[in-house]
């Protein structure tokens, strides 16, 4: 808290203005309802939630500082310089108003009407949720020169609001720690709360956001549990922000962006190159509506848009997301053909051709935002819509008109990709109408005949597949998405329209994939062979089958002797080697090349070779089902570094939290290896000494004492098991002690004093 507070301060917030809509009881029933889930997610929805109140403040202009702390104990400290919630009696509740938010869901100053004009906790979810979900809560107010505190139980108050004493400074600040009877997991990501602080404070302009990880500080301050001096004169608190003195083992990052989106529109880019050099940018309010955007191009084929509505991300976009892209689209198209670069017979710009290579952020301050579902995904006001295209159509008319040399880089590379798209429907349709003969499914020993002149084509009738042989229907066939299935799943997955791809050897005598083309059974009651491998293995084929032999001659599978060495697939999963290679990917052995390679490469290049995408599409290959295994060409795009991390960072639980990744993880911790190696780090004579000061310090602070007394009572009076051990323990260190020759007789006196003493 500080007294360097926002400028707005004629506003009416008193008790008065604090509405009461329902009760608290569901919420321990069903936290889903509330928070999404009891998951990662749900567990950081807390954070969100308490930190979205510090931010209604700053977007009321009422704070300019918001600090969010992680605490040791899995607590988190909140803590603003706003107005500070009231505390003066609340005439429907007969309680304090402090109370009355905190322990009451749908409760706060966001229902009047008056006390915010935009807050983004709102929509069924509050600090009381967070507070019915949490074992312990503490809410401290700075306000009217008096500082006030409470505290809570899994959202039942344990007293009456307190008045400390006096308070130099303003604010509000909320200590909370997460019920481990609702979260089975209680770890808080620091990189998941710092990205979602720096984005916060990138769409509110002016306000500064530290973030403090202050898990592992040696010895924690008062204020780290929400301790205050009980006296007649409360602390007061210090400025938001100052870094920590000393090296304390606290980590902490500020964020604090005057150019506010276009700062972000900036981050998003990285190192993207910019397509023009002014970023467009427009504030505007449009019936009470306030919209805010940025946007620029850059050379990137993958466009990128963030959407945001009273500071909530809007993932599945909305109507103000409707509203841009119409408004961008239009003004676009405009201006194109006022100033002759469309032509009168050229088609109109599309959606798609303008929002190649985008990057957008689109953010909306409104009073009553009516999202679609409990996790706000989706912006349905439809006002936000009108708004919207109303402001980005006036600022980009102006802004084009104002640029020039920006509107015809923008119109250059909108036309460059409607040019694009032209060119690949033509192209489809090329293929459409040669769709008849293509639908024969010619055998991959044939190709299409493309000369219309007699004298350079022949006809050849020829009997077949069969004739050069067929495999049994149990025949295993390694596939590249890496299963090994055989003949009769091949045919039925192929009937059923799935496009599988196996491994060959090019004419060029590498390795390679290529489709599986019109699998079938070709004879009943054949004759067969069985042909049986080194190596054990048995297959069973017809005589004529050919064979590749490692020289890249065929043989058929009657005239095979033991002296021919057939041409091998090995395959491996890979492990990284120190810093170099990918861990856990199929390779597959060239044997020209001699050298391992990674099926996903193959894969990369059969697309390459065959159009389904180009190489500006990115650098970074992906598997779009997120499985490392499954190499098929289907399963394999490619994607800027940016699209391509910020797709695994929306779908985390695909790569870093899949349960086979987290089981991975803790066998890593379990193996000896691992455990030899932190057992070396932590005997190091360097980190026994900072453990010992660190360990010195902690238990030189009260309050940490008395911590850990309370945890170790609670887990001793709790553990039957534990306390029956513990007492042999104690009996057997007892008997071992007396019966030593130097203890008996200097004990023996002490314990003869202390007997006269109390006689």
């Amino acid at each position: 808290m500080s007294n360097n507070n926002g400028k707005n301060n004629n506003v009416s917030y008193e008790a008065k203005d604090i509405y009461v809509l329902e009760g608290l009881e569901p919420v321990r029933k069903r936290p889903g309802m509330y928070i999404g889930s009891t998951g990662v997610d749900g567990l950081h929805h807390l954070v969100w939630e308490v930190v979205d109140n510090s931010i209604d403040e700053a977007m009321g202009g009422y704070a300019n500082e918001i600090e969010v702390a992680l605490l040791p104990s899995n607590r988190v400290r909140v803590e603003d310089n706003g107005r500070g919630i009231p505390v003066d009696i609340h005439k429907q509740t007969k309680k304090s108003a402090l109370e009355t938010v905190m322990c009451t869901l749908h409760a706060g100053g966001k229902f009047g009407g008056e006390s915010y004009k935009v807050s983004g906790g709102l929509h069924g979810v509050g600090v009381s949720v967070v507070n019915a979900l949490s074992r312990w809560m503490r809410a401290e107010v700075c306000r009217d020169g008096s500082m006030y505190i409470q505290e809570y139980a899994r959202g039942k108050p344990k007293a009456k609001v307190q008045k400390l004493g006096k308070c130099s400074a303003r604010g509000t600040t909320v200590f909370f720690e997460p019920d481990p009877e609702i979260f089975k997991e209680i770890r808080f990501d620091w990189d998941k709360i710092l990205d979602h602080l720096r984005q916060q404070a990138y769409l509110t302009r002016g306000v500064k956001i530290t973030i403090r990880d202050s898990r592992m500080v040696a010895s924690p301050p008062e204020s780290f549990f929400g301790v205050c001096q009980t006296g007649a004169k409360a602390k007061t608190k210090k400025k938001i922000g100052k870094e920590p003195k000393g090296d304390n083992g606290e980590r902490s990052y500020s964020f604090f962006f005057e150019g506010g989106i276009i700062s972000y529109v900036k981050f998003l880019n990285g190192d993207e190159e910019a397509s023009h050099f002014n970023i467009f940018y427009v504030n505007r309010e449009v019936e009470n509506i306030q919209v805010e955007t940025a946007l620029q191009y850059t050379k990137d084929i993958q466009g990128y848009e963030m959407s945001f509505a009273n500071n909530i991300y809007t993932a599945e976009g909305g109507m103000h997301l409707t509203g841009f892209r119409t408004a961008l689209t239009r003004s676009l198209n405009d201006y194109a053909r006022k100033n002759s670069y469309l032509k009168n017979s050229d088609e109109n710009l599309t959606g798609d051709d303008v929002r190649e290579g985008l990057t957008a952020v689109v953010s909306l301050k409104l009073r009553e935002p009516q999202f679609e579902g409990q996790t706000k995904a989706k912006l349905g006001n439809p006002e936000a819509r009108t708004a919207v295209e109303t402001a980005v159509s006036y600022g980009l008319e102006e802004y084009l008109e104002k640029n020039p040399n920006d509107a015809k880089e923008i119109l250059g590379r909108c036309i460059l990709a409607a040019k694009a798209r032209q060119a690949a429907k033509a192209a489809k349709e090329t293929v459409l109408r040669r769709g008849i003969l293509d639908g024969l499914a010619l055998p991959g020993k044939l190709a299409d005949c493309s000369s219309r002149n007699p004298e350079e084509s022949e006809l050849f009738i020829v009997e077949g597949d069969s004739a050069g042989g067929c495999w049994d229907g149990d025949t295993k066939i390694a596939l590249i998405d890496g299963r090994d299935i055989s003949f009769k799943e091949l045919v039925k997955e192929y009937k059923q329209g799935k496009k599988n791809f196996c491994y060959i050897i090019q004419n060029n005598g590498h390795i390679g994939i290529a489709p599986i083309l019109n699998p079938r059974m070709t004879k009943k009651n054949a004759k067969v062979i069985k042909i049986i491998l080194d190596n054990g293995e048995k297959l069973v084929c017809t005589p004529d089958h050919l064979f590749r032999l490692v020289d890249g001659s065929y043989v058929s599978a009657a005239e095979l002797t033991p002296q021919h060495s057939l041409t091998p697939l090995y395959r491996k999963i890979s492990k990284r080697q120190g810093k170099y290679g990918l861990d856990g990917y199929e390779m597959v052995f060239d044997p020209k090349a001699k050298k391992w390679m990674y099926s996903h490469i193959l894969a990369d290049v059969f697309n390459l070779k065959n159009g389904v995408y180009t190489t500006t599409a990115g650098k970074h290959r992906h598997h779009v089902d997120f499985n490392k295994l499954n190499n098929s060409p289907t399963n394999i795009r490619r994607f800027s570094y940016k699209h391509h991390m910020n797709l695994h960072y929306d779908y985390i639980e695909h790569t870093l939290r899949r349960p086979d990744v987290i089981e991975k993880v803790k066998r890593t911790h379990q193996t000896k290896e691992y455990r030899e190696k932190i057992s070396a780090i932590m005997r190091a004579p360097a980190m026994s000494k900072l453990l010992s000061q660190r360990a010195k310090k902690q238990w030189q602070d009260e309050d940490y004492k008395n911590f850990m007394v309370g945890r170790f009572l609670e887990f001793y009076n709790s553990n039957p098991k534990y306390r029956e051990k513990n007492k042999k323990l104690l009996l057997e260190a007892q008997k071992e002690y007396w019966s030593s020759d130097k203890n008996p007789k200097k004990n023996i006196g002490v314990a003869i004093k202390i007997k006269r003493g109390k006689q």
